[in-house]
């Protein structure tokens, strides 16, 4: 079995008209709702063995935020291949994550994400995964996670439509977000 988390990076400044997209900062919100995810991850068992990161400013920064909640030593790269590119190429990023990883976690951008999350998860399934689906529906807002199970040996075995998806989570439903 592996599993998938997939978070979107949290909520990025606009502020600096003269910063490339590449190099934006987190806002406040988004300094607050990292943190939050990442407790929401540990509390509920989703702790990632293996971590693949943008190399875009604002999704290293919100790997910082998330430390606190990571096994101590949890293998980290950072990858510039990943800065915002379609679902087919991240796909093809999932089939090469490491082979002794069982539990990886992508910190990236969207559309991607959320189109990765749409050609993963299964068209049918349980209740649950049909509401992760309507709540997915609804759109992928930074600092969204989601998290995926493939009945799979190894990465390279991920199929589309074959995922199990077992949650969808959003910084609002973790805290009162007015900004």
């Amino acid at each position: 079995m592996k599993t998938l988390y997939l978070l979107r990076h949290a909520k990025s400044s606009w502020t600096d008209p003269t910063l490339e997209d590449h190099e934006r900062t987190l806002n406040e919100r988004g300094r607050r709702t990292a943190p939050l995810m990442g407790a929401y991850m540990r509390e509920h068992g989703y702790v990632p063995d293996y971590v693949l990161c943008s190399s875009a400013r604002r999704t290293l920064e919100t790997l910082e935020l998330l430390r606190p909640s990571l096994e101590p030593g949890t293998p980290v790269d950072v990858d510039p291949g990943i800065y915002h590119v379609p679902a087919p190429t991240m796909m093809r990023v999932v089939r090469r994550l490491p082979p002794a990883s069982d539990r990886a976690l992508i910190i990236g951008h969207n559309p991607g994400l959320e189109d990765l999350i749409e050609m993963l998860a299964r068209p049918d399934g349980t209740r649950a995964e049909l509401e992760a689906r309507e709540k997915l529906a609804a759109g992928f807002p930074t600092a969204g996670f989601a998290v995926l199970r493939a009945d799979v040996s190894a990465w390279d075995e991920v199929m589309p439509q074959a995922c199990q998806l077992v949650c969808v989570v959003k910084p609002k439903e973790l805290a009162d977000l007015d900004d």
